[in-house]
């Protein structure tokens, strides 16, 4: 996080845009499923496999609402997948992602599935993924978690923190609907099944600091249980310094703290942040 060097230079190698891209999203009715799937879709298809992301339906709800786009398919599911094959053969990476969806509805571990298209259709399967977080901040106050777990247990602390909540009496849901009458409005989960990074939002009515309470310490502690890390791709900054302790021994941070003292005696380098201040 630019605690120990400057940058001076950067070189980038931008790589040929694929001639042929397809776009998928499926329903799918476990966690569980979702993981298999994953890892028939890396077995399946490969070397063109260049993306898999999933969500859960509630992100589906709220962000199908805000952009104002009904569900790609005909109907509603616990889960959903967007898969994106990238490669320089179009009926060969075609047929690939046919057969490849053909099996996973044969097997039941999807249970509906489209395929994009034409461009504009990729792009609005693109558009729900990665206007998740959009449409939440437009319902409420988000709480925003950026956390990385093992994959087998990646989705386990959605439902751990419903519970937390429904227990503290902030928040219910009846039929899969969120009562609305109480602080909280949904808890939900997406993110990117590679590489174990989950987006865990919990959005309310306002930044309530009882709320904030029920999930602080909770959602770390939970992540320190299962080795995991509260912080995946967006870094520690100034917020999340002091949760260091939450993914590194004492020793490892007295270790990086003398690394910056080393490398920055004076401090200047990107200062108070990353390192936990006590």
């Amino acid at each position: 996080e630019g605690t120990i060097g400057i940058v001076t230079g950067v070189s980038i190698l931008a790589a040929r845009r694929p001639s042929s891209v397809n776009a998928a999203i499926l329903g799918v009715n476990s966690y569980d499923e979702v993981r298999q799937l994953f890892k028939q879709a890396k077995s399946d298809l490969c070397e063109i496999l260049s993306a898999f992301e999933f969500w859960d339906g509630k992100c589906m709800d709220i962000a199908s609402e805000y952009f104002k786009m009904p569900n790609p398919l005909s109907s509603s599911y616990p889960f959903y997948v967007l898969l994106e094959t990238s490669g320089s053969n179009a009926t060969h990476d075609e047929e690939k992602l046919h057969t490849f969806l053909e099996k996973a509805i044969t097997d039941e571990l999807a249970q509906d599935g489209v395929v994009a298209q034409d461009k504009t259709q990729q792009s609005k399967f693109w558009t729900v993924r990665e206007g998740i977080l959009q449409s939440m901040t437009n319902l409420g106050a988000t709480f925003k978690y950026d956390i990385s777990l093992p994959i087998n247990k990646l989705y386990d602390i959605v439902p751990d923190v419903n519970r937390r909540l429904t227990e503290a009496g902030v928040y219910k849901e009846v039929e899969g609907k969120s009562d609305t009458d109480l602080p909280v409005l949904s808890v939900n989960g997406y993110g990117h099944i590679g590489d174990g990074n989950l987006h865990l939002n919990v959005v309310a009515k306002d930044f309530d600091p009882k709320i904030a309470d029920l999930l602080e310490p909770f959602i770390y502690e939970w992540v320190e249980s299962v080795n995991g890390s509260v912080s995946a791709e967006h870094g520690l900054g100034v917020m999340k310094a002091d949760c260091l302790k939450y993914t590194k021994s004492s020793e490892m941070i007295d270790i990086m703290k003398q690394l910056k003292t080393l490398f920055d005696p004076n401090g200047i380098m990107n200062p108070y942040k990353f390192l936990p201040s006590s």
